[in-house]
């Protein structure tokens, strides 16, 4: 059965659940974020979750059999905002995997996940137990920008900042739930601050390896789309599985470097190597020659294009350039 009862003046939950799946998957859906839930011996299984809020950061304390949870794309697509989530291994380990990546929380440990991919956290053993902390990512996205590129990962909790907001996480439901909406919003803040302190070296660490992979893979890339420049059947999904990458990943890149988009970076590169057949003296192409040789549909998209990115069109371009030829020579 299930139970849910809040403390007088004090934003608390608790859920007990005995013998019965959904009403925990529920409770686990309302206080951190949706989940669908398994377990071997659904009608054994028993399951205590208290919580506590501390303006944006909620506190929760979860002690269950073992079980497993399971993010959805639906779920992800019916988030309001995006979630940092930090679960304590206290008592017993966990594992989580995300995007093929797998990874084992064990005691005195932290996982730091996010809700924005699906992803499968299971706790195996008889009796678990476990401190979790709630966060909007948009807490810490101002004060860590890196963190959008961070996958989950596993920190050290049982000493330095993450072993002190540890302790905080597990003390301050005892010594301040029962304080007054600012105290506890206060307390609410410096958790998120102890919080950035603890994740600012593994942050840093992961953007300088992830700086180095994206720029290799963008070389990858540039030197891929210049060799197949004049390809009218250059893509994305070409070039992606060219550089062994999927075409999101491929997109992505593109847009994190802030610059133009795939596209427009593919068409700029075209635009440049007419141009400079457009500017070569003894060549008579016809202007829809060019155009065509370069990957464009026709000559009228091609001289809009043109003129949008130099200012001119094809043939002033090509007349400029002869009567420069000729004054030089």
């Amino acid at each position: 059965m299930l139970h849910c009862k809040s403390g007088e003046g004090v934003m608390f939950q608790e859920y007990a659940a005995r013998g019965q799946m959904e009403p925990w998957q529920d409770a686990v859906s309302n206080v951190l974020f949706p989940v669908d839930i398994a377990s071997d011996q659904p009608s054994d299984f028993n399951g205590r979750l208290r919580s506590w809020d501390f303006g944006d950061v909620s506190i929760s304390y979860i002690a269950s059999g073992p079980v497993a949870y399971r993010r959805e794309r639906h779920h992800v697509a019916a988030d309001e905002e995006e979630i940092l989530l930090l679960s304590f291994a206290t008592r017993s380990e966990f594992a989580y995997s995300q995007d093929g990546l797998d990874l084992v929380c064990r005691r005195n440990q932290c996982l730091v996940e996010r809700s924005h991919r699906p992803s499968i956290f299971t706790q195996a053993d008889a009796v678990n137990e476990m401190w979790v902390m709630r966060v909007p990512l948009r807490t810490v996205k101002a004060r860590l920008r890196a963190i959008d590129l961070v996958p989950a990962l596993v920190i050290d909790a049982g000493q330095g900042a993450g072993g002190l907001l540890h302790d905080m996480a597990r003390l301050a439901p005892h010594r301040v739930a029962t304080a007054r909406d600012n105290v506890r919003t206060t307390v609410g803040r410096t958790l998120i601050d102890l919080l950035v302190v603890a994740l600012e070296d593994q942050v840093r660490s992961f953007d300088q390896r992830q700086s180095s992979v994206r720029q290799a893979h963008l070389a990858r890339i540039e030197a891929h789309i210049r060799r197949h420049l004049s390809d009218p059947g250059l893509s994305a999904t070409g070039i992606a599985a060219a550089c062994g990458i999927s075409v999101r990943y491929l997109h992505d890149l593109f847009a994190e470097e802030g610059g133009p988009s795939l596209f427009q970076w593919v068409r700029e590169r075209r635009l440049e190597a007419a141009r400079a057949q457009l500017e070569e003296p003894g060549r008579g192409d016809a202007i829809a020659d060019i155009a065509l040789r370069w990957g464009f549909g026709d000559q009228a998209q091609f001289s809009r294009h043109f003129r949008r990115h130099f200012g001119v069109t094809p043939r002033e371009h090509r007349t400029a350039a002869r009567l420069r030829a000729v004054k030089a020579g």
